[in-house]
C-alpha cells in the first residue's frame, strides 16, 4: 500500500479570483471543479479564457502542462513576448479542485513557462513544466544510504512530499553522486536501483509529491476507492470506485464514473522484438559475455568458475559505467541494474487501457488499481416484425435506459500509470489516463 511520509513544504502562488457580484452560487461552485483557474502575472484566466489546458502526470518524471488562452485584446501578450518574461521565473500557477472540499486534496501548483508561441493570432500557447526549484539547481552532492533513503533526502530538499510502498531496508546501499541536478539523480536512481524482480516506478505528482513505488506491490493492492465527489457535487452517499460505459448501474443505488471513450491495445510487440537475454561486451577478452535472461546476478573482483546457474563468472574491472567502476561505494547489482531494469520494463507491458471520462473527480490518481466494466455498447438492429411487436412506450423506455449487457473481457482491474486533465473551451474538465491491466 503507497503510504504518504510527509507532506510538502514548497507552496503554490495565490489566485486572486475576482467574482462578479451577480455571481450566481452554480458558478463559484464550477470554479476549479467544472473549469481549471490559472494565475500568470497578476492576470487571473477562468473558462472564458482558457481555449485548452491539458496536465500530463505520469509519463515522465515532471507533470507537464500546455496552455491555450485567447488574446483578444492583444494586451497580455505584450507581456509574455519580452525577454525579461521568458528569461525570468514567469510562472503559471494553477487551480483544479473543488472549494471546500475536506475529501480530496485540491491541485495548486506553480508552472515554469519555457515556450510561448501563437505571434500574429489571436491565441497564445504556453508550454510549462512543474516549479521544482531545487530541483533543477546544479550542484554536487553525494547521499549515502538505501534508495528509499536517498530518495526520502532529495523530497525533503526541493519542499515535496514523498509517498512509498516500501521499506528503507538495506536494498541498493551505495554512495548516490550529483553531479548536475536532482532530476538527473533521480532519473540515475532509476534506472541503477535493484529491487529483484520488481521494478521501481519515480515520478512528481499533481500535488508536489514526490513518490517511489514498487509495481509488484502496487499491483497486489486489493483496496478500493471510494467516489465521494462528481464535477464538483458531493454524492449523497460515499460508494466503491467503478468506471463503466453503462448510462446506468444494475440497480438504482449505483453510482459509476462514466466512460466518455476508451481503447485497448498491447506493446508486446516490444517485448517480441527485445533481446532475450542480457549481453556484455569483454574489453579485455574480445568476447560477449551472455546472461542467458538471468534474473540475479553476483559480481566478482576476479574471475572464477561458475558455480550455479544464477551466478556468472565476469571481470567488474571490464565493465565501466559512468566513470565509476566497482568500488565497496556501489551496491552489488549496480552493474545489471540498468539492464534487468529495461527488460522488467518490457515485460511487465500487457493490455494497456486508454480512457477519458465523462466527468470530473478527484478520486483517480497514479498508481491506484481501478475496477473498469466496459460493456458491448453497439445498437443491435431488430427486423421488421421484432419493431412491430414493440410498443412506443417500450421502445422509448428501452432507448431511455441504454443498459448494456454483454460485459467484454477487456473488463477488470487496471493500474492507471498516466492521466492528463483536460479542458476545452464550450465544454467541462474531464480527466483521461492510461492503466495497464493486473
Amino acid at each position: 500500500m503507497i503510504e504518504n511520509i510527509f507532506t510538502p513544504t514548497l507552496e503554490a502562488q495565490k489566485i486572486i479570483i475576482r467574482q462578479d457580484e451577480d455571481s450566481s452560487e452554480e458558478e463559484n461552485r464550477g470554479l476549479g471543479s467544472l473549469y481549471p483557474v490559472i494565475r500568470i502575472g497578476e492576470k487571473t484566466f477562468d473558462q472564458g479564457d482558457i481555449k485548452s489546458f491539458s496536465l500530463t502526470i505520469g509519463s515522465q518524471l515532471i507533470p507537464s502542462l500546455s496552455i491555450s488562452i485567447d488574446d483578444e485584446t492583444m494586451q497580455f501578450r505584450q507581456k509574455v513576448f519580452s525577454d525579461e518574461f521568458i528569461l525570468s521565473d514567469s510562472l503559471a500557477t494553477i487551480f483544479i479542485g473543488v472549494i471546500g472540499d475536506t475529501d480530496y486534496e485540491s491541485i495548486k501548483a506553480d508552472f515554469k513557462i519555457n515556450e510561448v508561441t501563437g505571434r500574429g493570432t489571436n491565441t497564445l500557447s504556453l508550454n510549462t513544466e512543474m516549479y521544482i526549484p531545487e530541483l533543477k539547481k546544479r550542484r554536487q552532492y553525494a547521499f549515502r544510504g538505501s534508495t528509499r533513503e536517498v530518495l526520502e533526502d532529495i523530497a525533503t530538499i526541493c519542499g515535496l512530499g514523498f509517498n512509498v510502498n516500501f521499506d528503507i531496508g538495506t536494498t541498493n546501499k551505495s554512495v548516490w553522486i550529483c553531479n548536475t541536478n536532482f532530476e538527473d539523480l533521480l532519473n540515475h536512481i532509476l534506472k541503477k536501483s535493484d529491487f529483484s524482480n520488481d521494478l521501481l516506478n519515480i515520478f512528481i505528482d499533481q500535488y508536489l509529491n514526490l513518490n517511489a513505488v514498487l509495481l509488484n506491490e502496487a499491483f497486489e493492492d486489493s483496496g478500493k476507492e471510494k467516489l465521494l465527489w462528481i464535477n464538483g457535487e458531493k454524492l449523497d452517499n460515499e460508494v466503491e470506485l467503478l468506471i463503466s460505459n453503462n448510462k446506468e448501474g444494475e440497480s438504482e443505488t449505483d453510482e459509476t464514473l462514466q466512460l466518455d471513450t476508451w481503447s485497448i491495445s498491447s506493446d508486446m510487440s516490444k517485448f517480441l522484438t527485445s533481446p532475450n537475454n542480457i549481453t556484455f561486451f569483454s574489453n579485455s577478452s574480445g568476447d560477449f559475455h551472455d546472461f542467458g535472461g538471468q534474473t540475479s546476478w553476483r559480481r566478482y573482483s576476479e574471475k572464477t568458475e561458475v558455480t550455479t546457474e544464477t551466478e556468472m563468472s565476469v571481470d567488474s574491472k571490464d565493465f565501466v559505467d559512468n566513470g565509476r567502476f566497482d568500488t565497496d561505494n556501489l551496491h552489488d547489482k549496480y552493474g545489471i541494474s540498468m539492464y534487468r531494469n529495461k527488460q522488467l520494463s518490457t515485460i511487465k507491458q500487457g493490455s494497456i487501457l486508454t480512457f477519458k471520462l465523462v466527468d470530473f473527480t478527484s478520486a483517480i490518481y497514479i498508481n491506484m488499481n481501478a475496477d473498469f466494466d466496459i460493456f458491448h455498447d453497439m445498437n443491435i438492429s431488430e427486423t421488421t416484425n421484432q419493431k412491430e411487436e414493440i410498443s412506443e412506450k417500450d421502445a422509448r423506455e428501452k432507448e431511455e435506459k441504454e443498459y448494456f449487457e454483454t460485459k467484454l473481457t477487456v473488463s477488470g482491474r487496471y493500474n492507471i500509470f498516466a492521466m492528463k486533465y483536460i479542458f476545452k473551451r464550450g465544454d467541462k474538465l474531464k480527466i483521461s489516463g492510461k492503466g495497464i491491466k493486473i
